[in-house]
């Protein structure tokens, strides 16, 4: 069985490229018309704030797409032993790791802006235990939110899920494991 390689949709990473860029430009030259423009001083000073404020969410989010953009290595491999999401603070997940997985889209105007497979492992604590305490907190977060503590990401992939799955159930077929329906 080979390895399947997913990388990341270069157009949606570009037009939330542009959309960053569009932020800043516009919050930069609307401050600047603050403080060219008088007006009273304390809706000047919560203005810009505010302004600031977005322009370093744009900026932020102009940082992490060029990262991406720049970065051509695969996000999702998918072997005949495991699963390698390079967005999941883990290693490898051998499919016999694998106890169950659940589908979860999450939809805004009718558009799927987030489509994540839930996994729930054998070893999931021990997993756990082996993070750092930042991504401890953030797997706490994936479980108050009604998540599962590892989720493979496949938003931004050209794979759906029930692909996945099929390939998950393959592989582990062909190592003699029952499937998993996905929920």
């Amino acid at each position: 069985m080979k390895t399947l390689e997913f990388a990341m949709d270069r157009k949606r990473l570009w037009l939330g490229t542009v959309c960053a860029a569009f932020l800043l430009v516009l919050f930069t030259a609307f401050a600047i018309g603050v403080l060219v423009v008088p007006g009273s001083r304390g809706s000047t000073i919560g203005i810009l704030v505010f302004c600031a404020f977005v322009d370093l969410f744009a900026v932020w989010g102009l940082r992490a797409n060029v990262a991406k953009l720049r970065d051509r290595t695969p996000q999702l491999l998918l072997d005949a032993e495991s699963v390698t999401d390079r967005t999941l603070p883990t290693a490898k997940i051998p499919w016999a790791s694998i106890l169950s997985a659940r589908g979860t889209q999450r939809r805004r105007s009718g558009i799927v802006y987030m489509n994540l497979i839930g996994l729930t492992l054998v070893d999931e604590e021990q997993r756990i235990a082996q993070l750092s305490p930042g991504q401890q907190k953030l797997v706490s977060a994936n479980r108050t939110l009604g998540s599962e503590a590892f989720n493979v990401n496949l938003t931004n992939l050209p794979i759906s899920a029930e692909d996945f799955m099929a390939y998950m159930n393959e592989s582990r077929a062909l190592a003699g494991l029952a499937p998993i329906p996905l929920q």
